[in-house]
């Protein structure tokens, strides 16, 4: 099924707020660490090439796309709740965090950046 045949049936079987919508906003969860900062995002289904971000002051802007990929030759959409689409989320911290290091894990469908300060930055 392409791409406008998706929009179409959206479009008729959504309410209209979620189905016009191109993008969606993932919860986040900001923990202060011992080394700096970690922001867990609720990204299940998101592949982590699928993931930016970057670091501007003391934003962190996260962003990326949620492809649906269960989609197989002979099934007709039924019932769609979840997102498929772009996501971006803005997350501000209380100081400078340009000059962290980014590592990146994943746990069961959240995605966890943890952003290691040096002391001088975290103020």
């Amino acid at each position: 099924m392409d791409e406008d045949s998706v929009e179409q049936l959206k479009r008729l079987f959504l309410p209209r707020t979620f189905a016009s919508s191109r993008t969606w906003t993932p919860p986040v969860d900001v923990y202060r660490t011992p080394v700096g900062w970690a922001v867990k995002l609720d990204v299940a289904g998101v592949r982590l090439e699928d993931i930016s971000w970057q670091i501007e002051g003391n934003r962190l802007v996260v962003q990326g796309v949620r492809r649906d990929i269960c989609v197989r030759r002979g099934w007709q959409v039924y019932q769609m709740e979840i997102a498929y689409a772009r996501f971006r989320r803005t997350v501000e911290l209380p100081c400078d965090v340009s000059q962290a290091t980014v590592r990146v894990e994943q746990y069961e469908g959240m995605v966890v950046l943890i952003l290691e300060c040096t002391r001088e930055a975290e103020g």
